[in-house]
């Protein structure tokens, strides 16, 4: 999907004056090596980097690849991941200059500035960067108030965006009012100074989105907040102005959103469908109320299923996102959980409201959360950056982990991403009926063999039975027919995929690219997401290598 962080602001450093690229490698299918190649055969003054946690990786090794080929280049990181651990990232890698704390537009806008012209660059407001051996917090910068100051972010990969089948990323905020244990957003933003929470006017929101319509003829929107509903009474009434702004511009296009659960309202969102949402993001994170509890939601288990019931009658997609596992969960809460998914999953209609590659997920120690601090206190954070789930009942941690495992062999042969399927929630790229059914049929019979492995599993690890050498085959048989089931689902995807999975312009517009770079960038990413795709469809699911791993995993320390 796009990043609207960096889009914003390559457009507001355009808009001082200053020349900029911007390289969303995850759109375009590129590599960390296919990055560097790119860095190396550049010329540039100022380096920026958005981390993310799961790039942050990669993302030092293009910062180290960019010292080595271009010693003097500046280099600053960026984003919610590099702010939070600004002291460590600077302390342990000599080669990045400086973080950026809060919103990138405003500083790197001045630190361009301060390149070509004569002030030091370490006056910026919201930078740190290190002074010998010592890391140094410049004073907080200021949250940028209003939004609608800011231009309309850069749209350089839209090429790229219509070829998988949208939807364009909108920001209609920025922050959230939320405390959730798990979520580094407010932490990010208390790292500058300003409200929690701010939201654009809904008649700005309206315009842009009639700019895109009209100039690339975009008709479907994903509004990426937090939440795009601000607090209290306000934010209810703001979703209306929202509904109303895309009424009165005429537009005729499909959107969605994401929101709390406890802010779904039946009139709201009847509104909101009139004007074109077609799908709600949910994060109800889970179905037992004692561990919502300890996630810090204020939703509670009867909003969640009162969400879900209000967007099933108006007809309106939901997309639902659950964190079933934490290191204190129980496995009263694991059944609540795992029951709820097989209940989504089965019935007469075939749903796609959960990805199942979404089932092994669990509570993440994200820097500047509750749940880092919970992390710390039993123990759990090691020396590595990314740690893996661990739970205080080692019945737990197996089970995680086996399924885990059999979701990440599945993920390796089901490359959704650039299948060119667009949307399946929405069916956005318009498959045939009985195509889009067979493939909501599909993910959903996936979803019910993980939450049947899950149950099975966890009654293999906590049971007090001793593995005998028949146990043992009994249950390498079962293991065995799991993945022959999964091979079987596999299958049938892939070959949908074959047929209908491409929605490349044959001829993109020459006015999707704003410049030669970005016709480029489009035309290689092209090419390496076929080569991904073809590739992708040599594959199989190995269950003869799989099955001794897993079969490993079950026995150990039993």
């Amino acid at each position: 999907m796009e990043n609207t962080g960096i889009e914003y602001i390559a457009s507001y450093a355009r808009s001082r004056g200053f020349s900029v690229t911007m390289i969303n490698a995850g759109l375009h299918g590129l590599s960390p090596d296919d990055i560097i190649q790119i860095i190396r055969l550049s010329r540039y003054r100022i380096l920026g980097i958005s981390v993310l946690h799961w790039t942050i990786k990669s993302s030092i090794q293009i910062a180290q690849a960019s010292r080595r080929f271009h010693p003097d280049r500046y280099i600053i990181l960026g984003g919610i991941e590099a702010a939070l651990n600004a002291e460590y990232l600077l302390a342990n890698f000599l080669f990045v200059d400086s973080i950026c704390l809060g919103e990138g537009e405003k500083t790197v806008a001045e630190l361009l500035s301060c390149f070509s012209g004569s002030r030091d660059w370490r006056s910026i407001k919201g930078l740190a960067y290190r002074v010998g051996e010592s890391v140094v917090f410049n004073s907080p910068a200021d949250l940028i108030n209003p939004l609608d100051a800011l231009p309309f972010p850069a749209r350089d990969d839209i090429a790229s965006v219509f070829d998988l089948g949208g939807p364009i990323t909108v920001s209609t905020s920025r922050g959230c009012f939320g405390n959730c244990h798990f979520c580094p957003v407010r932490s990010f933003y208390r790292l500058s100074k300003g409200a929690s929470w701010r939201g654009r006017s809904p008649m700005s929101v309206a315009k842009e989105i009639k700019f895109l319509h009209e100039t690339y003829g975009a008709d479907l929107f994903s509004f990426i907040d937090e939440t795009v509903a601000g607090p209290g009474d306000k934010g209810m009434e703001r979703l209306r102005e929202l509904a109303a702004g895309i009424r009165d511009s005429h537009l005729n296009i499909d959107f969605f959103l994401t929101i709390r659960a406890d802010q779904i309202t039946k009139d709201g969102f009847r509104e909101l469908k009139a004007v074109g949402l077609k799908k709600v993001e949910i994060g109800i994170e889970s179905m037992a109320e004692s561990q919502l509890h300890r996630y810090g939601k204020t939703a509670q288990v009867k909003d969640n299923h009162r969400a879900l019931a209000i967007l099933d009658a108006l007809g309106i997609q939901s997309e639902i996102f659950m964190i079933p596992y934490d290191p204190e969960v129980t496995y009263s809460e694991i059944k609540k959980n795992f029951t709820f998914y097989r209940k989504r999953f089965s019935g007469k209609k075939a749903r796609y409201d959960v990805s199942p590659l979404t089932m092994a997920d669990y509570l993440y120690p994200y820097p500047g959360t509750r749940s880092r601090q919970l992390y710390e206190s039993l123990g759990l954070l090691g020396h590595d950056y990314f740690v893996p789930f661990h739970a205080l009942r080692p019945a737990v941690t197996k089970t995680q982990r086996v399924v885990g495992l059999f979701l990440a062999a599945i993920h390796q042969v089901f490359p959704m991403s650039y299948a060119g399927l667009g949307n399946l929630w929405i069916n956005s790229a318009r498959l045939p009926k009985r195509v889009y059914h067979e493939i909501c049929l599909t993910s959903a019979r996936f979803g019910k063999l993980l939450s049947d492995l899950t149950f099975w599993v966890y009654g293999i690890t906590s049971s007090s039975r001793p593995l005998t050498a028949q146990r043992k085959r009994q249950i390498s048989n079962r293991l065995g027919k799991f993945l022959a089931l999964a091979s079987k689902r596999h299958d049938q995807t892939r070959r949908i995929m074959r047929r209908y999975g491409s929605t490349e312009q044959k001829h993109p517009s020459p006015k999707l690219f704003p410049n030669h770079f970005s016709r480029q960038l489009y035309l290689y990413g092209r090419c390496k997401k076929r080569d991904f795709i073809k590739n992708s469809y040599k594959k199989t699911l190995e269950g003869d290598r799989l099955l001794p791993v897993l079969m490993s995993l079950l026995e150990n320390e039993k």
